[in-house]
């Protein structure tokens, strides 16, 4: 019985000063430079998202056309170009989710600590745009020209194993 005893004081003591220590850190955490911060101090930092920081959120909405149909891969591959432009702009907790159900045409986008909700609306909901232009300027080609593209290496002798883009 007193062995029993003396573990579960052990075990309290060690929970208790690991909760003093975690504690501890978390008080003095905001006069050490980042760099010394150690694992435990890491996730005791507060990260605010949308709700208490404030920010900006946002729906867009895939539409069919007659010429194309909105689908699951398209959806996939535009919230990969969106996750890349909003961590183009080195927002923290940023978040950009498809919705499900019947409404899983429209991704979810929150940039919390974003004040200018135009600006966001702007850099993320641009179309992208393929040209091919002369050195004068003059429009050649566009991406609506292209039907595929595949990866390819050079075969030519001055850029030879080079990467190109075959279309």
């Amino acid at each position: 019985m007193k062995r029993k005893l003396l573990v579960w004081f052990v075990i309290f003591l060690i929970v208790f000063g690991l909760a003093l220590y975690i504690d501890y850190t978390a008080i003095t955490a905001s006069s050490k430079p980042l760099e010394t911060l150690n694992k435990f101090e890491s996730y005791i930092v507060p990260r605010f998202g949308l709700d208490i920081k404030g920010g900006v959120r946002f729906v867009l909405e895939a539409v069919d056309t007659p010429e194309v149909k909105v689908t699951q891969e398209a959806m996939q591959t535009a919230i990969s170009v969106i996750q890349k432009r909003v961590n183009a702009l080195g927002i923290s907790e940023a978040v950009v989710v498809q919705e499900r159900g019947a409404n899983w045409k429209r991704i979810d986008v929150e940039l919390p600590g974003w004040k200018d909700p135009e600006k966001a609306k702007e850099l993320i909901g641009q179309t992208a745009l393929l040209q091919f232009k002369t050195e004068d300027g003059k429009v050649v080609l566009t991406g609506a020209h292209i039907k595929n593209a595949t990866l390819e290496f050079s075969k030519d002798p001055a850029t030879l194993g080079q990467p190109v883009i075959a279309f």
